[in-house]
């Protein structure tokens, strides 16, 4: 028995040839085609890949957007708009005159609005017995009418300072305990605010953001700029659609001189202003006029 184990033994053992034929073996997954490059190294699409822009930070950019462009603006605006068009119900009287007197729904649509244009917002509570700012804020001692008021501030003019919450059982887990107004010293706590988010990020993502999430404008804008480009190549056809042809008789000769280019430009000014003016089109027994269309059939398709 021992002979023939030695046997099978020697038969699995790996030879320098298996080795590098295991070697030598590629596992891929995914469709590829040798004749057309498909899948292969000369695929042109297999050399793409995504980086981070930044443009998260770029704020004077963000907001140029919104003010410039009307797709973005959409897309900041509608969803919370939409949120806070029937809003809520409240059954209790006081809870009911308290979020008219506040503006409650109007808080949370520019709050919301901010986030999902540059990423975060804050609604900063203002409470009137509540302890020092610095300090955690305990619910369980709040009073009725203790809302002295309540501002939307969005991320541009806050920042995180003082150190992480490193307590895993705590839902505030890595992140900031503190956080600051641009040009004032003084340390807020985290529990002192709500938080409105854009497109959030995992936890590691959103701390080398500067403890923020992204702006939702960010995946849309090639996009964007693609649809207004498209419309302004549009907007330039129309305004091309029919040219004027004049066809002159020596025209050539004409431009050898100084003398002889401004009498050519002179003369199809007046002619051009004299259609506008009069509907007439002067001309002399040597020229001969035609127009060329330009075909706008497929831009509507184009622009879908």
């Amino acid at each position: 028995m021992s002979s023939i184990r030695k046997k099978e033994e020697l038969h699995t053992v790996p030879t320098k040839k298996t080795v590098a034929m295991k070697k030598s073996l590629r596992l891929a997954d995914g469709l590829e085609n040798l004749v057309s490059g498909l899948g292969t190294i000369n695929d042109k699409s297999s050399h793409n890949r995504w980086i981070e822009s930044g443009r998260n930070n770029d704020w004077a950019h963000l907001i140029a957007r919104f003010r410039e462009d009307w797709v973005s603006q959409k897309v900041c605006t509608i969803i919370p708009q939409d949120m806070v068009r029937e809003w809520r119900s409240i059954s209790d009287k006081r809870g009911k005159e308290a979020e008219d007197y506040f503006g409650i729904p109007t808080l949370f649509r520019m709050a919301y609005q901010w986030a999902r244009l540059y990423g975060t917002a804050f609604v900063m509570l203002d409470l009137k017995g509540a302890g020092s700012l610095d300090m955690p804020l305990n619910v369980t001692k709040l009073k009725p009418g203790c809302i002295k008021s309540l501002q939307v501030v969005d991320r541009t003019r806050m920042f995180p300072c003082g150190a992480m919450c490193l307590d895993p059982m705590s839902p505030h887990y890595g992140m900031p305990e503190y956080y600051q107004f641009v040009g004032c010293p003084d340390k807020i706590h985290h529990s002192r605010f709500i938080r409105f988010e854009g497109t959030e990020l995992p936890l590691f993502q959103t701390q080398r953001n500067q403890w923020y999430s992204d702006s939702v404008l960010i995946p849309l804008e090639s996009t964007i700029d693609n649809f207004f480009t498209t419309a302004s190549a549009a907007a330039q056809l129309c305004q091309e659609a029919t040219v004027d042809i004049v066809t002159v008789d020596g025209l050539q000769s004409l431009l050898t001189n100084p003398e002889g280019e401004r009498a050519v430009l002179k003369r199809f000014r007046l002619m051009k202003q004299a259609k506008s003016a009069f509907n007439v089109l002067i001309m002399d027994d040597t020229e001969t006029y035609n127009t060329k269309t330009v075909a706008l059939s497929g831009i509507k398709d184009l622009m879908n």
